[in-house]
């Protein structure tokens, strides 16, 4: 056992043992960093993917701002004008006329179950519930 100690093959292997732990390290340290990139990766993904949304949002509201389509809504809507040959007609009420009450349906009440009855419809299955 001595002569084992003391001959190059020990040297040898011992060398060969601290590589390949060293190298076992390196690989293991390399799939964290692999995998703390990966997940920065998605998030930098995800926000992209927000961010081109809300450029083609706003790119939308832009190309509707810009139209001729807002004027004519706010115009119409807000101002009561409208474009030539259109006749707005505003129905007039008789100020002499009694509104008619909103017609109701009355709702159904529940039936008010006893614990009881909850509980033998849940042991005995065969008994229905009101």
């Amino acid at each position: 056992m001595l002569s084992f100690l003391r001959s190059g093959r020990f040297l040898i292997l011992l060398v060969v043992i601290v590589v390949l732990v060293l190298l076992v390290l390196g690989f293991n340290n390399r799939l964290a960093e692999m995998r703390t990139l990966s997940e920065e990766a998605m998030r930098v993904e995800e926000r992209l993917l927000g961010l081109r949304q809300t450029k083609l949002y706003l790119e939308t509201q832009m190309a509707y701002a810009t139209s001729e389509a807002p004027v004519e809504q706010f115009a119409f809507e807000d101002m009561r004008m409208a474009p030539e040959g259109v006749h707005l007609i505003v129905p007039l009420v008789d100020p002499d006329a009694t509104p008619s009450p909103p017609t109701t349906t009355p709702l159904a009440s529940p039936e008010s179950i006893e614990n009881w009855q909850v509980w033998a419809a849940l042991f005995f299955d065969d008994q229905d519930l009101p």
